[in-house]
């Protein structure tokens, strides 16, 4: 996950480098000074480039949230999980069960999968 918190944080700051980019050539669209429709073609290119390089930023921008909303929802998932297992290791365990020996019999889930979360729903289905 920690890849992916960095990637989010460069995306971050490549956006602020294109808005950047974006205001300099904001502040310049008249630097073609003379009056004739090749100085107003490139004003206007000027405008659209700085108007093209915010929708980039933007985009960044939104990459960079969609990556920290999944870490953020993949660290709940893994939670979800921990607490899962140890719910039903739990209550084998009050039920007098050995995981271990349970275990070799059922084929309980490995470690951080996401197998116990459906475990866990069928046993407190059942009552556990």
């Amino acid at each position: 996950m920690g890849v992916l918190v960095a990637r989010a944080a460069a995306l971050r700051t490549d956006a602020d480098r294109v808005r950047g980019r974006a205001r300099t050539l904001a502040q310049h669209p008249g630097a073609a000074r003379w009056s004739s429709l090749a100085g107003a073609a490139a004003r206007e290119r000027v405008t659209r480039l700085g108007e093209l390089h915010l929708a980039a930023a933007t985009a960044l921008e939104e990459a960079a949230a969609a990556l920290e909303a999944h870490v953020r929802g993949v660290e709940r998932t893994r939670l979800l999980v921990a607490d899962a297992e140890r719910w039903v290791l739990g209550r084998l365990a009050a039920h007098g069960v050995d995981g271990t020996a349970w275990a070799a019999r059922v084929s309980l889930p490995a470690t951080g999968s996401r197998r116990w979360l459906d475990l866990a729903t069928e046993l407190r289905a059942r009552g556990w």
